[in-house]
């Protein structure tokens, strides 16, 4: 009986877990204000953003963000490398650089993208992603995550 109660626990706490690992939509957050919609997925150096305005018109944006120990107000570009050897790249994309704390400083980037770059991040599985000249390998889990984070805000529609 007691074998029977620890399996019984087992498969549910397996099930649990499984779905928390899997419902990513729960991850987004939502800010409404008398203006507009704003959906967010969670901070990370690569996030997605979506706004939507009282009038209806609607914006998707990839947020960048790392630090660095160097200074650099003339720090260009963005480029997501995916799976399948193909990359989406903003070379121009000009990143913000900000003074953090003793030799720290943090570099961002907002960057509206289209549908057509929006289908990409949905279907393509990201390897690395390089912000001016510091590149950052992806983890599978990581970009199965993003991977839902913008399936589940482009069908946001509200």
């Amino acid at each position: 009986m007691k074998n029977i109660s620890i399996i019984t626990a087992f498969i549910i706490c397996f099930f649990n877990i499984a779905k928390a690992q899997t419902d990513y939509c729960k991850d987004i957050t939502k800010v409404v204000t008398a203006d507009n919609v704003l959906y967010d997925s969670p901070t990370n150096y690569l996030s997605i953003s979506k706004s939507i305005e009282a009038d209806g018109i609607q914006s998707t944006i990839l947020c960048f963000a790392i630090t660095k120990k160097v200074e650099n107000h003339l720090a260009t570009g963005e480029q997501i490398f995916f799976a399948d050897g193909t990359a989406w790249r903003n070379p121009q994309g000009h990143l913000v650089c900000g003074y953090m704390k003793a030799n720290l400083y943090s570099y961002t980037a907002f960057v509206t993208i289209t549908d057509e770059v929006i289908n990409l991040f949905k279907t393509k599985k990201i390897i690395k992603v390089q912000i001016s000249d510091k590149v950052i390998p992806v983890t599978d889990a990581y970009a199965t995550q993003f991977m839902a984070y913008m399936n589940c805000i482009d069908a946001k529609k509200e």
